[in-house]
């Protein structure tokens, strides 16, 4: 079997353009690079916890999310820079790419299948097994790693808190709610992107919802108020064209859950016990709980003062708002056993060759030759 082989060259300035186009600063837009300066200690630490059998049911539930390559001028909230498993020229598709890209969009498990990439961050003990899964399918972005099967290897972010601490309720976790705090009013049209049917939701207050979105790990919920009901959504990161709103305009965001005729509702208080309040009209009090993140947190919009402002203005979100657990602890892992609790580490294989002239011949291993398509 046979290798493909692309050459191109770099040239020196070229790259230096990509940061001035003043693009939408979401999720999306960020990078391996940020992921591990955030996460310097476990730069690329994600584990191996094996070959998950029965995984087409999770993957329909809380692994609905997979991540796409960029393809303007389409929705890119779902791309990842750097990450295009659809390439017959230069895949990406390996365990740790994946892994990567799962963090990059705020998630806890990355599952690889038939070279599929998806994110979770609940591992459903009813629908997955580890128990005589297959995974033997060579991977499109290096041939000496396997990226599943007719079922998926799970990777894990192990920043995240220990899933003993924070187990998949599905009707919901009103303990662990109790971390939810506000992070700010933001104009979101898109609201989260999840691909996750369980993270939108129609339940009766906001407190039911914070319980709900904690059950199923999510770090961002938010609420509107809809004939007697609440409609809850529940995220990990921002979708297209949200933004922050300035906190002299945040009455789009003070409304009451329930409601109640001439009653308004106040996100910022801290009076312990205040009411948890909804939005409106693309507009939403963001709630974020500390306890449900990883060492890595998803690019937050910054602020702006309307849709047509093009560039955002830089938020002052505080730490104890994001990063790993505050108060939960980790999981240790080790690499004692062979293959299960042991940290990837090889990546999309790249060779670097000087090629003269001030430029760089960069030479990738691409799809096997015999699995080639136009």
């Amino acid at each position: 079997m046979g290798w493909l082989i692309q050459a191109f060259v770099a040239v020196p300035g070229l790259l230096s353009l990509v940061g001035n186009t003043g693009v939408d600063v979401q999720g999306y837009f960020g990078t391996v690079a940020r992921e591990n300066a955030e996460c310097p200690s476990t730069a690329d630490d994600f584990r191996y916890l094996g070959c998950y059998k029965g995984f087409n049911n999770a993957v329909t539930a809380s692994f609905g999310p997979s991540p796409q390559r960029y393809n303007p001028p389409g929705d890119p909230s779902w791309s990842f820079p750097g990450w295009d498993p659809g390439s017959d020229t230069d895949n990406t598709m390996t365990p740790l790419t994946c892994a990567r890209a799962c963090r990059g969009l705020g998630y806890k498990y990355a599952a690889v299948r038939d070279n599929n990439c998806n994110c979770g961050l609940q591992l459903e003990p009813d629908t997955l097994s580890i128990t005589g899964g297959v995974c033997n399918i060579p991977c499109y972005g290096d041939i000496s790693q396997t990226c599943g099967g007719d079922d998926a290897q799970v990777y894990v972010d192990p920043t995240f808190a220990d899933l003993a601490l924070v187990p998949y309720q599905a009707t919901g976790n009103a303990a662990l709610a109790a971390s939810y705090q506000y992070l700010g009013c933001f104009y979101a049209p898109y609201n989260f992107r999840t691909d996750d049917a369980h993270s939108d939701i129609f339940t009766n207050s906001m407190e039911t919802c914070l319980s709900l979105c904690a059950g199923l790990g999510y770090p961002y919920a938010v609420g509107t108020p809809q004939t007697g009901q609440v409609h809850c959504n529940c995220g990990t990161n921002f979708g297209v064209g949200a933004y922050r709103v300035h906190p002299a305009g945040i009455e789009g965001c003070g409304y009451d859950c329930a409601e109640t005729v001439g009653v308004t509702c106040d996100p910022t208080s801290t009076v312990a016990g205040a009411p948890k309040c909804c939005g409106r009209h693309d507009y939403y009090p963001v709630y974020i709980n500390p306890e449900l993140e990883g060492c890595y947190t998803p690019i937050i919009p910054g602020y702006k003062n309307s849709t047509d402002q093009p560039f955002y203005e830089c938020g002052d979100v505080p730490l104890s708002l994001t990063g790993s657990a505050k108060t939960l602890a980790e999981k240790t892992y080790t690499d004692a056993q062979p293959g299960i609790g042991t940290k990837i580490n090889i990546a999309h294989p790249d060779t670097v060759v000087d090629a003269g002239g001030g430029g760089v011949l960069l030479l990738r291993l691409l799809r096997p030759s015999n699995e080639w398509r136009p």
